[in-house]
């Protein structure tokens, strides 16, 4: 009787279960740490728009600035500006080759002023690692401090370290995890700012140490391709039986020439078995290698209010204001600048999130896009207590403001940074409650 292949011994199924176990697990720390590399680089991009951000604010102010006639004092602007820009120091201009400012001006400044106009926007004079003065064409210049400009505790809570070099060497702004680099996985991103004028370099690093590493899963894995090799060896058991079977039956025969048919149709049969038997092996390769990763001035509106939602939505809930978002013309584009829509966006919830900050009942500020004839518009309604008749003439003049900590200047950067992208922007009271801003903007298309 010819013999069975033998059972698998216990050290044959360990390293059975070593072979399953092992591409298993490589596979799932590379998955675990392509989702957090992936969160990891999301969430360095929301802390680059943030910055980005203000710093497109210090340009769109002095833009501002430079184009009053009859700019105001410094020392009385000062104190106007800066609870909305805690990171202002300071600031003046020349007039007539004279500095009339807050703070004494740096010793460069004719020069930096030559440069500004020369290079047609702002320049940087760095003082140390965190302060340096912006300078624009229009001699108006801005001592900024690069530390007031987002607090620690608002950047996203996957980042663990953040530096910015303002040209002075880096500037720390977040501290999560010892400087020294502990062991582990290390995942690190440089990323400059997007205004023209700071586009200043952020590094962002942080280390994945053993405790974030996928034990669960690891474990979970580790059990279940424990109970694989039994169930492989039967599968494999029974096709190179076969294949053993068909080959000895084939020897005997070898030497009768009668029965060279036989001996063919068995070796045929060894083949098929041998298919068979690597068709197995194929599948449990498939089970355990992980498969290849898949391989403007357009804005994609949903991805531009995800971002805002995302930064705002939560803050805004634990006041008690509901923020939404709704496409009515989903696939449209408009054409712009995507950090410059950002600044105006978020501009125009704040300014409806503090009209709505004493008003009663339900409160809630409806973000919405759409095409309206041959334009994309945005539009922040809310359902406040709307603008006063004699404010809604004068709601974008530079340095009109109706609050008590208000700079006066919101507004008037976002029609600022609405007309450099060739838009507009108005604003209307509703019927019988609350006030709606809308930005008017070319449309790329509604197929884009």
């Amino acid at each position: 009787m010819m013999s069975a292949v033998k059972p698998l011994t216990k050290i044959r199924t360990s390293l059975l279960w070593l072979v399953l176990f092992c591409p298993g697990a490589a596979w799932i720390g590379w998955q675990d740490y392509a989702a957090r590399y992936e969160r990891f680089a999301q969430d360095t991009s929301i802390a680059q728009r943030m910055l980005s951000q203000k710093t497109v604010q210090h340009e769109a102010v002095l833009a501002t600035l430079g184009a009053l006639s009859h700019p105001p004092v410094a020392e009385r602007l000062l104190p106007s500006l800066q609870p909305a820009m805690p990171q202002l120091l300071g600031l003046g201009h020349l007039r007539d080759g004279v500095w009339a400012g807050s703070r004494t001006p740096p010793s460069n400044l004719a020069a930096a002023v030559e440069h500004a106009r020369q290079a047609g926007r702002p320049v940087t004079l760095p003082l140390d690692a965190s302060r340096y003065w912006l300078v624009a064409p229009s001699s108006w210049s801005l001592l900024l401090d690069a530390r007031q400009l987002i607090a620690a505790a608002d950047f996203p809570a996957s980042l663990a370290m953040l530096t910015l070099d303002v040209g002075a060497g880096p500037l720390t702004l977040l501290a999560r995890q010892a400087a020294a680099r502990p062991a582990g996985w290390h995942i690190d991103l440089r990323k400059p700012l997007g205004a023209a004028s700071q586009p200043f370099p952020l590094h962002s690093w942080r280390t994945l140490t053993p405790a974030d590493w996928p034990w669960a899963a690891w474990l979970a894995w580790a059990a279940a391709s424990g109970l694989l090799p039994p169930g492989v060896a039967h599968e494999l058991n029974q096709p190179l039986t076969a294949i053993l079977a068909q080959v000895r039956a084939a020897e005997r025969l070898l030497d009768d020439e009668e029965e060279r048919p036989a001996v063919r149709q068995a070796l045929l049969a060894s083949a098929g078995q041998a298919r068979r038997a690597a068709d197995i092996i194929r599948r449990m390769r498939e089970l355990v290698t992980p498969s290849s990763p898949s391989s403007p001035a357009a804005v994609d509106p949903d991805t531009l209010a995800a971002s805002l939602l995302f930064l705002r939505q939560d803050e805004l809930a634990r006041r008690g204001i509901r923020l939404t978002w709704r496409n009515t013309s989903p696939g449209a584009r408009p054409l712009g600048d995507r950090v410059a829509l950002e600044q105006i966006l978020h501009n125009l919830v704040q300014n409806a999130a503090d009209a709505l900050a004493d008003a009663p009942g339900a409160r809630h500020i409806v973000l919405s896009g759409g095409v309206e004839g041959t334009e994309y518009q945005f539009s922040v309604s809310d359902n406040g207590p709307g603008i006063p008749d004699e404010v809604l003439p004068r709601l974008f003049e530079p340095f009109y403001t109706t609050r008590a900590h208000g700079m006066g200047l919101g507004l008037a950067l976002c029609e600022t940074l609405a007309g450099a992208m060739d838009g507009r922007i108005s604003a209307r009271n509703l019927d019988p409650l609350g006030a709606c801003v809308a930005l008017r903007l070319p449309l790329a298309g509604a197929d884009a």
